[in-house]
């Protein structure tokens, strides 16, 4: 036991690196806590497989037990350069068996805040055998008064230094590759970071160039996938039109299927391909793989609007109810918007501010006031979708105004109606009167 003067982890941690004379190391942070098989099973796995570091997978939450977790364990074996292709290197420090040589020749960096950013990549590269098992053995708890949860209120850009030291250093070696990666995984931070509600316009602005500095250097690369460069520009745009990455994500999934299921005219199979989507769902969400799946995404989004969100979505997934303030808030609000409508829907009141622009739209104006603008819609419907050819175009517009009406219920936003003007209606008006070539 050493007792000192609370100098933040990092110091602690290096302190315990001086005096410790074991042949493996593991952190665990005073809040978290361990499954019961933990050091068993990461010590056994180190001597069996020969590795320099045994990584295993963990739950976030506000538990005081380590929850059951059935899922069949895979253990993969890398080493210090196709850790970094995998994407299976975890930035977290805990979580993680180190033989001690890893970690005393690359110390913790004090003074900063993300200070595993700054160390663990050089303890994987130093690595010659790395290995990492999808069992769930570390228990992380959401603490609100933690050193990370306070970047909600205060961001800070010492990640930006933690990158820059370490794409140098892959400049340095000449590995491209690695060098790129680097650059993806502090495109992504960048993106999170850009979403953050207390950065000033200097400092939004700064990291956006930051950001397009990087992906323009990667934007052509042969080592990442073009799926992740066209994401990250969509992303991108996501950002900055919404600030928030929000549940608004959520409901562009649901839409997504939709999409994915719609094939034109064939109506019965269109409709018997929802029910086998919305079957295969339910059956991963009762293998649990949804909540492994927020498990896994959760780090990129620490410390933005959404990490909360996450928690009670996770915590819903496993109790089978609506958990959380986030969500149960949700409903509140949905609820105000309902109650504004039925406490007078003939003749309305005024609009309630709960959280669906649709509703309390029909609670300010009533079903008299509103039923104009419902025609409308109606009668655009009638008008423009019989001229709309081929099915492709109808496709669109169906979809499009589909997720339109989705986002004005689910959302109090009321930049809504301009979107569905600007990206369906308008558009279709357009293709319903351009002449088709025969």
């Amino acid at each position: 036991m050493i007792h000192k003067e609370n100098g933040g982890q990092a110091q602690a941690r290096n302190r315990a690196l001086d005096i410790c004379k074991g042949d493996y190391i593991t952190f665990l942070d005073s809040d978290d806590f361990l499954h019961v098989d933990y050091i068993d099973y990461l010590v056994r796995a180190a001597l069996n497989t020969n590795a320099d570091i045994v990584q295993c997978d963990y739950v976030r939450g506000l538990d005081t037990t380590f929850p059951i977790i059935n899922r069949s364990i895979i253990e993969e074996t890398f080493d210090n350069h196709s850790i970094f292709l995998s994407e299976k290197a975890n930035v977290i420090v805990c979580g993680k068996l180190y033989r001690r040589e890893i970690l005393l020749n690359n110390r913790i960096k004090e003074g900063r805040y993300y200070e595993d950013d700054f160390t663990t990549w050089k303890w994987y590269y130093t690595a010659n055998k790395i290995v990492v098992s999808n069992r769930a053995l570390y228990y992380y708890t959401v603490n609100p008064n933690s050193t990370m949860a306070g970047h909600k209120k205060k961001p800070s850009f010492d990640f930006m230094d933690a990158y820059k030291e370490r794409i140098a250093f892959f400049v340095g070696t000449g590995e491209k590759d690695l060098e790129h990666c680097s650059r993806l995984q502090l495109c992504k931070s960048l993106l999170l970071t850009y979403g953050h509600s207390k950065l000033s316009e200097e400092e939004r602005r700064m990291v956006k160039e930051k950001f397009d500095e990087n992906l323009e250097k990667i934007k052509h690369s042969p080592y990442i996938r073009s799926f992740y460069k066209a994401l990250l520009v969509m992303v991108l745009l996501f950002v900055i039109y919404s600030t928030f990455i929000t549940t608004s994500l959520l409901v562009s999934l649901v839409v997504l299927l939709l999409v994915l299921a719609y094939r034109g005219t064939k109506t019965p199979f269109f409709l018997l391909t929802l029910v086998v989507l919305y079957f295969t769902l339910w059956v991963l969400n009762k293998a649990g793989v949804f909540v492994d799946l927020i498990d896994v995404i959760y780090p990129y989004f620490d410390g933005t609007a959404v990490d909360s969100k996450l928690d009670d979505i996770r915590a819903s997934l496993i109790d089978g109810e609506i958990q959380g303030n986030t969500l149960v808030g949700r409903e509140d609000l949905h609820r105000i918007s309902w109650n504004s409508f039925f406490r007078s829907p003939i003749w309305g009141t005024s609009i309630a501010g709960g959280h669906s622009a649709i509703v309390d739209r029909l609670g300010g104006l009533g079903l008299l006031g509103g039923l104009p603008f419902i025609m409308m819609f109606i009668s655009f419907y009638r008008m423009i979708f019989p001229r709309l050819l081929p099915y492709q175009i109808r496709y669109f517009f169906i979809t499009g105004f589909g997720a339109g009406m989705i986002y004005l219920y689910e959302k109090g936003l009321w930049g809504c109606e301009n979107w569905l003007m600007l990206m369906v209606m308008m558009p279709s008006v357009l293709l319903a009167v351009t002449p088709v070539k025969k």
